[in-house]
């Protein structure tokens, strides 16, 4: 990675890691909701495992917050990498 970037894939899992705690929903709530493994979904929001489009809208529908929410850090974060001349 160059200096100043970061893991879009962290940053999204982040959000969406605190959402469900906010929610009190387990792990093991939303990968049966998913149909997946706790592991794999644990993998997701570790951001072990990149979430592709059609899954954070998964995500995004049990969370109940829209897919912008869960983009709106990242958009923060590279506005201020902008901001101070850094891509």
């Amino acid at each position: 990675m160059k200096a100043g970037s970061f893991d879009f894939s962290r940053v999204i899992a982040e959000k969406i890691r605190q959402v469900r705690r906010t929610k009190d929903y387990s792990q093991q709530f939303m990968a049966d909701r998913l149909g997946i493994s706790q592991n794999a979904y644990s993998k997701l929001e570790s951001g072990k495992t990149p979430i592709h489009l059609d899954r954070l809208c998964e995500v995004s529908v049990l969370l109940d917050i829209s897919a912008f929410e869960l983009f709106e850090e990242l958009f923060e974060l590279l506005g201020q990498q902008k901001a101070v001349g850094l891509r």
